[in-house]
């Protein structure tokens, strides 16, 4: 389901449920020219260009941009390294923040968590995991009641950083331990993904046509 400014995700059933568990996933994008083809966005003067002179509106109409989603981060992201780690920790205050793990990048790489887990507690406990990045604080606040460490339980994730994660977790109540669990990716930094990412300029690149072709789509 693609939306091209909001999604609603309501919950609708014939009785009453006691905390019912449920997970969703949301990607978010920043659209490509052959993105904003497909779903009739339109284009600056600027991406009129590219589109005429890299051949863009004849790729979407034979159908071979834009990428699926999946098809191209498998080409763009050069996996280094995968770890999964797990820890307990003593939660013996209420309202009080607890470190988990920070993490974080070296050079020329950068991080992605891909899946946390965690055991379920409470809804009166109100434990939460939560994931901040790089100056994005607080960017995922998980309650962690819907999850378990069992298979099936975990939420997968795509969270990139590049230059740390920072885990965390904070309760309303004492817990004692507590189990979590994640799993993050170490990935090469590329000039392809430099420019997907906005961290250079056209003219920073040795081969600017890499940083045209990927506001088009093609890369």
């Amino acid at each position: 389901m693609v939306a091209k400014e909001f999604l609603y995700y309501n919950l609708l059933g014939i009785a009453g449920a006691i905390d019912y568990h449920t997970h969703f996933g949301v990607w978010g994008i920043i659209p490509t020219v052959a993105d904003k083809l497909i779903y009739d966005i339109p284009l600056s003067n600027e991406e009129k260009e590219l589109a005429e002179r890299l051949g863009i509106t004849n790729s979407v109409e034979k159908g071979v941009l834009p990428l699926p989603r999946d098809v191209q981060i498998a080409r763009e992201y050069l996996i280094v390294g995968e770890e999964t780690h797990s820890r307990v920790l003593n939660i013996a205050a209420a309202n009080t923040s607890y470190t988990i793990e920070n993490i974080y990048a070296r050079e020329n790489e950068f991080l992605v968590l891909t899946r946390i887990a965690a055991a379920p507690g409470t809804t009166a406990q109100d434990i939460r995991f939560i994931v901040d990045r790089d100056d994005d604080h607080n960017y995922a606040n998980v309650k962690t009641f819907p999850l378990s460490l069992i298979p099936g339980g975990e939420v997968s994730c795509f969270i990139p950083a590049m230059e740390e994660i920072r885990l965390s977790t904070i309760a309303s109540a004492i817990v004692g331990l507590h189990s979590f669990r994640y799993t993050y990716q170490r990935v090469r930094l590329t000039n392809l993904l430099r420019c997907r990412f906005g961290l250079v300029s056209r003219d920073e690149l040795p081969e600017p046509s890499v940083y045209d072709k990927v506001k088009a789509g093609v890369l």
